[in-house]
């Protein structure tokens, strides 16, 4: 699917502070010039980038909401929509999802690097699963036996045993910031938040830094992003056995991937995106 090509305009935001305390008078410090982490007021948020915020009960009968500024996982009547309770979990929530075929709700804390195992019965956090830098999805095998969990710091999907609560592996993908993650077709499918489109930057002759230009890769000279939008890993009978399948490695999708998902009853994955066309003037594809 095409739509009209439109041009995004970038805006910077810049903030000057001084972080010098004013000195009292004899060239002391006195405690109330000391600059402090005290604003109080409606605007002031430092909230993540949630990728799978909600997330419903098996029976259908509740909503569960992420409420990342105030730490707290909110559950909602899924009829009513009237908040029920909210369950106390770390600062940095972006991902919910429930385990198939159990009463659990799995929580991904992308500044703790965890897990978080929620049972619904009791509304408590039972177990904590370390995982590696700057987690953000999850997905589940459908018998709900093995989590995916994508970890954007460092390049990574982590496999944990969902019924031990521990890590199994951690399988390298070759992307930019690994984000989005669902489980079809006997494979975990991951798009990365950043990918490439086969064009780079170019210098003048001689000042190599002096940018005149994108163009499409010619010279081995250039260097840019790789064009992997989608990879996939395939589920074996062991996780330790778990591994990537470069073959199945998709690109031409965009450079900005937002997340992917699986279309009820299909086999279709759709990944919302954007294209930075560069080099071509044309119509950008939205998937």
């Amino acid at each position: 699917m095409h739509r009209t090509s439109r041009q995004l305009l970038p805006s910077l935001l810049v903030l000057l502070a001084s972080a010098a305390p004013a000195a009292a008078q004899g060239g002391s410090v006195t405690n109330a010039g000391i600059p402090r982490d005290d604003h109080k007021g409606p605007n002031l948020n430092f909230e993540r980038a949630q990728l799978q915020p909600m997330a419903l009960s098996a029976d259908g009968s509740r909503l569960y909401a992420l409420n990342t500024p105030g730490a707290r996982l909110a559950v909602f009547d899924a009829q009513s929509l009237s908040l029920l309770l909210e369950i106390p979990i770390g600062i940095g929530a972006v991902s919910v999802a429930r385990r198939p075929g159990t009463a659990e709700l799995w929580v991904v804390d992308e500044i703790a690097s965890s897990v978080l195992v929620i049972a619904e019965s009791t509304a408590n956090v039972q177990r904590s699963i370390r995982v590696g830098a700057l987690p953000h999805g999850i997905a589940f095998t459908p018998d709900g036996d093995r989590a995916y969990v994508t970890c954007s710091g460092v390049d990574q999907v982590d496999v944990i045993d969902a019924t031990t609560k521990a890590g199994v592996k951690s399988i390298p993908v070759p992307v930019e910031q690994p984000r989005g993650i669902v489980w079809a077709a006997g494979h975990a499918w991951v798009a990365p938040l950043l990918s490439g489109n086969n064009t780079a930057t170019y210098g003048l002759s001689g000042q190599p830094d002096k940018v005149v230009g994108v163009a499409r890769v010619t010279d081995p000279a250039l260097n840019p992003l790789p064009d992997r939008d989608l990879v996939a890993i395939a589920t074996q009978a062991n996780p330790k056995q778990d591994a990537l399948v470069p073959a199945l490695t998709q690109t031409g999708l965009g450079t900005t991937l937002f997340s992917v998902s699986l279309r009820p009853g299909t086999s279709e994955l759709w990944i919302p995106n954007t294209e930075a066309l560069n080099a071509e003037q044309r119509n950008f594809r939205v998937g």
